[in-house]
């Protein structure tokens, strides 16, 4: 299945995505989307993972993409609202170690300017 209910928001110099259910599987068509969000106008992100139930290996490797592609244009990617089992396969995977999570979404915003 190649798609992720995702909610897009532009607040100021951030764009907040928010995707809703499971990070598996093969994403390029939602990849893709985000990517030509950012390359469009680049800005810092926050992926606040409140709604996501689940992340597969796979997911984490699609979330690891999109941080390399922000670094490339100069941009950052926080996450924020990690459910505890996704907290804890990121934590496992090595992601947390590479990318910053935030308890809350207004957190992860605001680390942006410190």
């Amino acid at each position: 299945m190649d798609f992720l209910e995702t909610e897009f928001v532009e607040q100021g110099n951030v764009l907040l995505i928010r995707p809703s259910g499971s990070i598996e599987g093969y994403l390029s068509d939602w990849l893709d989307d985000v990517e030509q969000r950012v390359e469009k106008q680049p800005r810092n992100v926050v992926l606040n993972l409140s709604n996501v139930d689940f992340i597969s290996s796979r997911g984490m490797g699609i979330i690891f993409h999109l941080h390399k592609k922000l670094n490339s244009l100069g941009c950052k990617l926080h996450l924020a609202e990690l459910q505890e089992n996704v907290a804890e396969a990121m934590d496992i995977g090595g992601i947390t170690d590479v990318i910053e999570a935030f308890g809350t979404e207004d957190q992860a915003i605001q680390a942006f300017s410190g």
